[in-house]
């Protein structure tokens, strides 16, 4: 009698999968593979590579998930409306959580692209655009006060 396995596959591209038979029971093993490395292990400020994609970690938070930011810039063309300041309608939103995320998620596994919380609050202490719920963002002030010296600078791509 044979039986069907479903595995599913968190660890996203470029994995080792291991098959051992044993007493009757099959065990399947997901490693990462190569020169892949856990998150979990970096440090603040340690870049590592994905997909020849530089990313910078800003910190490890307390939900055991890794804060990353990517190290270049997407596009020269890729800038916030010029006709709208609203984060939640902007194109760019929809783009880094649309098509852009999908491109992450086939790096790092979909489940491991979590949603987070983007704080809305303008620089003058408005409150009119609340916060929003995204996998992929821009920094904001605050963030990008925390994260300064982590991130370095960039003078040419602020």
């Amino acid at each position: 009698m044979s039986q069907n396995v479903n595995v599913i596959n968190n660890a996203g591209k470029d994995v080792v999968v291991t098959v051992n038979k044993e007493n009757g029971n099959t065990q399947i093993v997901i490693d990462l593979a190569g020169n892949r490395v856990e998150l979990s292990t970096l440090k603040a400020g340690e870049v590592f590579k994905a997909n020849n994609v530089e990313y910078i970690v800003l910190e490890q938070l307390e939900n055991e998930s890794t804060a990353v930011i990517r190290k270049e810039l997407l596009k020269d063309t890729m800038k916030f409306d010029s006709d709208n300041n609203n984060w939640k309608t902007s194109s760019i939103r929809k783009y880094l959580n649309c098509e852009y995320v999908k491109k992450l998620n086939e790096v790092f596994g979909e489940n491991n692209i979590i949603e987070h919380t983007v704080n809305l609050l303008s620089l003058d202490g408005l409150d009119d655009y609340g916060t929003s719920i995204d996998k992929v963002s821009l920094l904001d002030i605050d963030q990008y006060r925390k994260y300064r010296k982590v991130i370095g600078e960039n003078k040419d791509n602020w």
